[in-house]
């Protein structure tokens, strides 16, 4: 279960201050209270730009952008009444506590997936704020990394508890459609067969892709068949997924059809 932080907006001006003149226009913005992130961060956040008319219910519209982000815990802001307008936003950040796993995002290394990803989120390092709407924002930028290469498909968000420990993972997965698993391969086996290795995901072989559920299976399963044998220092690296040919993709769809079909057979 994810527990949601109750990111307060406290939006406040000087005392005795009137609401900026309609001809007022942004002259500067400061930003207090961050360490993580840059001013410049979190000024493109909030969307206010330097120049432009702005009023106390633009400014507050800011603050909610920047506690919608799920980044801050707290967002305070002031603004002098000016027609050269300072504004200053004082913000309390959220600490990046939770593992983020993009499961099935096979177009990109982890690499340059999170350097993409940090264009978009501020500091991004593959961990993530324990609130609802970091994981929505993060979400609504892997979309629109996608978007930006041609990706089709939406991004689906599900926490994932760590069995045995207090720890939880955000997984977002690429849906409608998914890469489908073509092929499974394990370099550098040799005390079992990659055929014997292979044998119990099987069923997964032309169904959706998934990082996480091979990775799960290699952590149980897969180590418990070394173990059986003996082999306790046997460990399975982190799955690489690489694109197949055109061929290889059509046959992949034909398999998970073919299994999709006898699936409905038995149900009847």
């Amino acid at each position: 279960m994810v527990r949601t932080l109750v990111c307060v907006v406290v939006l406040s001006g000087f005392l005795g201050q009137q609401s900026p003149s309609s001809d007022a226009r942004v002259a500067s913005v400061q930003v207090k209270g961050i360490k993580r992130y840059t001013a410049e961060e979190v000024t493109r956040l909030s969307g206010v730009e330097i120049g432009q008319a702005a009023t106390a219910a633009d400014l507050t519209a800011a603050a909610h952008r920047l506690a919608a982000t799920g980044l801050f815990d707290t967002v305070r802001f002031t603004y002098t009444t000016n027609r050269a307008m300072a504004v200053t936003f004082e913000v309390t950040e959220a600490s990046w506590t939770v593992p983020v796993i993009v499961d099935n995002f096979v177009w990109l290394s982890d690499d340059q997936l999170t350097a993409a990803l940090r264009v978009e989120v501020p500091s991004y390092d593959g961990t993530a704020p324990l609130n609802q709407g970091a994981a929505d924002f993060i979400a609504h930028a892997i979309e629109r990394v996608m978007k930006a290469r041609g990706v089709p498909g939406r991004i689906e968000f599900s926490p994932q508890a760590v069995l045995g420990t207090k720890e939880v993972k955000y997984l977002f997965t690429v849906k409608d459609p998914s890469p489908k698993l073509c092929a499974l391969h394990f370099p550098g086996a040799a005390a079992i067969s990659e055929r014997d290795l292979t044998d119990p995901l099987k069923g997964a072989v032309g169904g959706d892709y998934s990082r996480f559920f091979i990775s799960t299976a290699a952590e149980g399963t897969l180590t418990d068949m070394y173990r059986h044998k003996g082999f306790w220092r046997a460990r399975f690296g982190t799955p690489v997924a690489s694109l197949a040919a055109a061929r290889q993709r059509r046959q992949c769809r034909d398999r998970g059809a073919r299994q999709l079909e006898r699936g409905c057979m038995r149900r009847r």
